[in-house]
C-alpha cells in the first residue's frame, strides 16, 4: 500500500505540474483514484490524497508556477523560493496519507466512539509535530535525530495502536534525555562561573 502510494503522489504530482487546479485535479483522478479504490482505500480519502498532490504540484520543482509568482513578488531568487515552499508545506505531503490511513479524520461514514475519535485526532496532530520536528530541524538539530523523529511521525500516523505507542515512547525518550543533557550541561556552566568568579 505505501508503495503504491508513493507511486500515485509521483504520478499525481508530475502530471499536476504547469496546470490549474481543476484541471490538475480531474486529469490525476482519471488516472490515480481508481487505482487507490482498487486498494481499499475508501472513495472519499482516495480523491483527497489526488487532489492534495494535484494542488502541490504548483509548488513542487522544477516548475512550480506559485512558487514563480511568489519569486516575483518578493524579488527573491526561484529555486530558494521553491525549496522554502517545499519545505514550509512539508506537513502538506504527509497529509493525504494520514487521510488514507486514518479515513476516520474526514468524518463521514466513520463508526468510531468520541473517545477513540479524539485519541485517532490526537495521534495524527502528534504525528504532525514530529515531521514539523524533522524538517524544521528543532530540537531535533542532528541527521539521525531527525530520522528518529520522521520515524516517529510513521508510528503516529498509522493506525496500529502498537506502532502509536512505540512513536510516543521514542518521542518521551528523546525529549527526556534532551532534557536531562540540557540540565546537566546548564548546572555544569552554572558551576563553572562561579568557580570562575
Amino acid at each position: 500500500m505505501f508503495v503504491a502510494l508513493l507511486l500515485v503522489m509521483v504520478t499525481c504530482v508530475i502530471l499536476g505540474m504547469g496546470m490549474p487546479t481543476v484541471a490538475a485535479y480531474i486529469v490525476t483522478v482519471a488516472i490515480g483514484g481508481p487505482i487507490l479504490v482498487e486498494l481499499g482505500v475508501p472513495i472519499l480519502a482516495a480523491h483527497m490524497f489526488v487532489l492534495y498532490f494535484a494542488v502541490l504540484s504548483l509548488i513542487t520543482p522544477p516548475v512550480m508556477i506559485a512558487s514563480f509568482g511568489a519569486a516575483a513578488l518578493a524579488e527573491a531568487k526561484v529555486t530558494a523560493t521553491g525549496n522554502a515552499a517545499v519545505k514550509y508545506a512539508g506537513m502538506a505531503f504527509v497529509m493525504p496519507f494520514i487521510f488514507v490511513y486514518n479515513p476516520e479524520l474526514l468524518i463521514i461514514g466513520s463508526d468510531l466512539g468520541p473517545v477513540a475519535m479524539v485519541y485517532t485526532v490526537a495521534t495524527a496532530i502528534a504525528g504532525a509535530v514530529a515531521f514539523g520536528v524533522a524538517v524544521s530541524g528543532h530540537p531535533a538539530r542532528t541527521v539521525p535525530e531527525r530520522l528518529l523523529y520522521l520515524f516517529i511521525a510513521y508510528c503516529l500516523v498509522e493506525p496500529s495502536n502498537l506502532l502509536n505507542l512505540v512513536g510516543l515512547v521514542l518521542a518521551a525518550l528523546h525529549i527526556g534525555i534532551r532534557y536531562i543533557l540540557a540540565g546537566r550541561s546548564g548546572s555544569f556552566q552554572m558551576g563553572k562561573k562561579e568557580y570562575e568568579q
